[in-house]
């Protein structure tokens, strides 16, 4: 187990690395649940070799349950919360609303690095990016350059996920992955 973790942006990139082999290993079909179960696994799995404890529903006996957001990278001292290095929330659904509602839910995080997962198409994912890149910058109470945003948008059309960095002050950073 390493003991210090590298940068969000290292961080970002090992996500983006293991992730865009997903849609391969999952296969066309499957249901949200399935991809997000293999998403908290490899996401969960990295936070595990850089020793954060992990939170994510539906691992019993390996990592801790859910709580507060789809999963969490957190450490302790003394028994009490000291570090949240990673927020995730993901939102399968294709409608604007919902995805905006988990995405917002990590402008209130207090943690290093925040990874919004999503699907959308071809004719939407251009202004889905802008607008979750708007939402960042609107939200003046958590822009920090410290910060940073993992976007990633599962395009049903290229079965591949296209994936975008952000500081937290909205500014897009040089890109990690697209899908390939």
């Amino acid at each position: 187990m390493q003991t210090s973790t590298p940068s969000p942006s290292q961080i970002a990139a090992a996500i983006a690395e293991s992730s865009n082999s997903l849609p391969d290993r999952i296969g066309p079909g499957k249901g949200d649940r399935v991809w997000t179960t293999h998403l908290k696994d490899v996401i969960g799995t990295l936070g595990e070799k850089y020793d954060w404890t992990i939170c994510a529903g539906g691992f019993k006996g390996r990592f801790e349950g859910g709580w507060l957001y789809d999963l969490v990278w957190y450490k302790e001292a003394s028994g009490h919360l000291s570090d949240v290095y990673l927020v995730l929330e993901s939102e399968w659904g294709k409608r604007r609303a919902h995805i905006k509602y988990d995405f917002e839910k990590l402008l209130l995080a207090k943690a290093k690095l925040k990874v919004m997962v999503f699907q959308t198409n071809n004719r939407e994912i251009e202004d889905l990016f802008s607008f979750l890149e708007e939402g960042i910058r609107a939200f003046p109470l958590s822009q920090c350059a410290d910060e940073t945003y993992l976007l990633m948008a599962f395009n049903n059309d290229t079965f591949k996920f296209d994936i975008r960095q952000y500081n937290g002050c909205g500014l897009r950073l040089s890109s990690i992955s697209s899908a390939k």
